[in-house]
């Protein structure tokens, strides 16, 4: 279960959910290698690698200071 202070990938520790759906959870986390503030999106369940791929491009492809750029 997701919760504040769990660890993702060795590298991130959550600090706070921001929101998500049915199939997705969004959290403010702590990049420890680069002790910046970062955005995750985690799925719930199985998606295609295509999809992912399709969305990060779409997203890299917005600019607005209100929406938070990919980063990997």
């Amino acid at each position: 279960m997701l919760k504040t202070g769990v660890e993702i990938a060795d590298r991130f520790s959550l600090t706070r959910r921001l929101g998500g759906t049915e199939e997705t959870s969004v959290w403010q986390a702590v990049d420890r290698s680069s002790n910046s503030s970062v955005v995750i999106k985690l799925q719930r369940s199985f998606v295609p690698r295509a999809g992912l791929e399709a969305e990060y491009s779409a997203s890299r492809a917005l600019e607005h200071p209100g929406i938070a750029r990919p980063q990997e």
